[in-house]
């Protein structure tokens, strides 16, 4: 069964290597970075300058 669908609003991702996940997700899959966000609900991965 083939689904068309318009297109992808969006994709959130997760991922050890940050970069190796932006390279298959532009590289491969021809999307493209709109905005890298931080996750504020795992303090650790905060950097201390933008820690409240």
């Amino acid at each position: 069964m083939t689904i068309q669908t318009a297109g992808i609003h969006h994709i959130t991702a997760f991922a050890r290597n940050p970069q190796e996940n932006v390279d298959f997700y532009a590289g491969v899959l021809g999307l493209r970075l709109v905005k890298k966000t931080i996750n504020f609900d795992a303090p650790e991965g905060i950097p201390p300058l933008l820690r409240r």
